[in-house]
């Protein structure tokens, strides 16, 4: 199992390595490499959603509270109503304010570090804080120089410890290792079905053509 590597095959360069790890493998599937990215996105949006939306709750009820103390009404039910109208407003216009940001820079972040891994071909704290600053940067994209300056040193400085700290349980637990065990193991089944696919065809095949000789 050990002479099917995935990195039989990789690009010796950094961009290259990166153009290859974003490409269809050879059965015109996503590479396990970037494959959990849309988990990251879908997962930074959702937690965006509920904690923006528990944030707009807040909001929409105390701004709804205090605009309608002089509202009469005509029984305690339309008031209930009313403010759960409220409260429901304000959960789905800040969750999905929040939502989309949070998966968008959750990707970018995700998408860079993954990128920068892949290109190093090596995984320490350096990726981290790379993802960390880039993220860092065009979350202040349009803020000006001084902006975008804080923004990466802002990004970078929280993504060290996490570098750090990952580059320390690398050395404990072999997670590489074990991804790339676990994608030579997916690619071995996968030629494996397609060499029984094949003989099936090829079976079929002299089958028929048999039959149209007899």
């Amino acid at each position: 199992m050990s002479d099917l590597v995935i990195d039989d095959g990789k690009p010796n360069t950094f961009w290259d390595r990166v153009k290859w790890a974003f490409s269809k493998n050879e059965y015109g599937e996503i590479r396990p490499e970037i494959a959990h990215i849309p988990v990251v996105v879908f997962c930074g949006s959702l937690v965006g959603m509920m904690v923006g939306g528990r944030h707009g709750t807040r909001i929409r009820g105390a701004s709804n509270i205090a605009s309608n103390q002089l509202t009469v009404y005509t029984s305690s039910a339309q008031a209930e109503r009313d403010h759960f109208s409220a409260i429901l407003l304000g959960f789905f216009q800040y969750g999905c304010r929040w939502g989309w940001r949070a998966g968008l820079y959750s990707g970018i972040y995700s998408t860079t570090l993954t990128a920068v891994s892949i290109g190093r071909d090596k995984e320490d704290a350096l990726n981290y804080i790379a993802a960390g600053a880039t993220t860092g940067t065009v979350y202040k994209l349009f803020s000006g120089f001084r902006g975008i300056l804080v923004g990466a040193l802002f990004g970078a400085g929280i993504c060290t410890p996490i570098g750090l700290t990952m580059q320390a349980l690398g050395h404990f637990i072999p997670y590489e290792k074990v991804l790339k065990d676990e994608i030579a193991v997916q690619n071995a089944k996968k030629k494996q079905r397609l060499e029984v696919t094949e003989k099936i065809l090829y079976r079929m095949e002299n089958e028929y053509e048999n039959s149209k000789n007899i």
